[in-house]
C-alpha cells in the first residue's frame, strides 16, 4: 500500500493530453523518463515554450519513506504529477498545481520495488522559466545489512536476521524474499510455480501484492536458453494465484517454465 501525505498543494488538476514536442533539456515523454538519484543534490530545469512536459523517474523501495520537493525558482505556476507504476500502470497518481514557493509529496512505500515517475508542466501555454526538483528517502538500517529495519521488524520482530538467511527454510533468502515481496519467515509465502496445466502451457502461481513477472521457457533444463514467452502482474494490494496459458506449447513436445522478477526500471 502506498501512503501519499500532500503538502503545500493550492489545487487539482487533470494531467495534460496531446502535448507536442519541443527541443527541451529534459523528454516530453514518461516512457523515456530521465532516471533519478535519490537523496543526490537539487537539480535544476526549464519548462519551455507552449506544451513542454519534463519527465522524471526513481525506483521506490519497500519500507522506505520518499519525498518529493519541486520549487519554483522563475516559473510562477507550475503542474506536477506524481504516479507509482507497474508494467506502466498507475497503482496510485496524484495530480497538483501550485505557485510559488514549494509543492512537497511524501508517502510511506510498503509494497515490493516500483517506478515512480514525476511529471512537471506549465498550467498555461505562456508559462516559461525554471524549476528545481529533488527526491530524498528516510529509511533506518542499524545493522547494515541493506534490509530496512522496519521492514525486518515488521517481518520477524528482530533486526539480527542476515540477507543470506533463510529462515523459513523455503529454499529463498531473506534479501530475495525482500525483493519479490514474500515473507521471509512464511514457508508458503515463496516465489514458486504450484501448477502445471492441466491445458497446455498452463502455468500457475501465488504472487506478491503489487507484483509483476517475467514468464519464460525453454526446452532444456540444462545449461538452457531461456525466453521471455510472457508476462504477467498482480495489481492488487494482496496474495493473488496468477496463471498464464504459453499459446505457442501445443506444437511442442516438451517445455519448462520459470518465473522472473524483473527489474522495475525495465519497461
Amino acid at each position: 500500500m502506498i501512503r501519499w501525505i500532500p503538502w503545500a498543494l493550492f489545487a487539482v488538476l487533470a494531467s495534460p493530453v496531446g502535448a507536442i514536442d519541443f527541443p527541451d533539456d529534459v523528454s516530453d515523454r514518461p516512457e523515456t523518463a530521465l532516471l533519478l538519484a535519490v537523496n543526490q543534490s537539487v537539480i535544476q530545469k526549464a519548462i519551455e515554450p507552449d506544451t513542454d512536459q519534463d519527465w522524471f523517474a526513481f525506483l521506490a523501495q519497500p519500507y522506505v519513506t520518499y519525498t518529493v520537493t519541486v520549487q519554483s525558482v522563475s516559473a510562477w505556476d507550475m503542474g506536477v504529477t506524481v504516479s507509482a507504476l507497474l508494467d506502466g500502470l498507475p497503482v496510485m497518481t496524484t495530480n497538483s498545481a501550485f505557485t510559488p514557493p514549494t509543492a512537497r509529496f511524501t508517502w510511506s512505500h510498503t509494497g515490493p520495488p516500483l517506478t515512480v515517475q514525476i511529471g512537471m508542466r506549465s498550467l498555461f501555454s505562456f508559462t516559461t522559466g525554471t524549476y528545481s526538483l529533488a527526491v530524498s528517502a528516510t529509511e533506518t538500517d542499524l545493522d547494515g545489512d541493506h534490509l530496512p529495519d522496519a521492514w525486518e521488524m515488521a517481518r520477524f520482530g528482530t533486526i539480527t536476521n542476515t540477507p543470506g538467511g533463510d529462515p523459513d527454510g523455503d529454499g529463498m533468502t531473506t534479501w530475495n524474499e525482500y525483493g519479490s515481496g514474500t515473507h521471509p519467515a512464511q514457508s508458503s509465502s515463496v516465489l514458486r510455480v504450484s501448477a502445471i496445466g492441466p491445458e497446455a502451457g498452463q502455468v500457475s502461481w501465488n504472487a506478491a501484492p503489487y507484483a509483476r513477472y517475467r514468464i519464460q521457457q525453454s526446452t532444456s533444463i540444462l545449461h538452457a536458453a531461456w525466453t521471455d514467452t510472457g508476462r504477467s502482474t498482480n495489481t492488487t494490494s494482496g496474495a493473488a494465484t496468477l496463471q498464464f496459458i504459453d499459446p505457442g506449447a501445443a506444437a511442442i513436445t516438451s517445455l519448462y517454465y520459470r518465473l522472473v522478477v524483473p527489474d522495475p526500471l525495465e519497461p
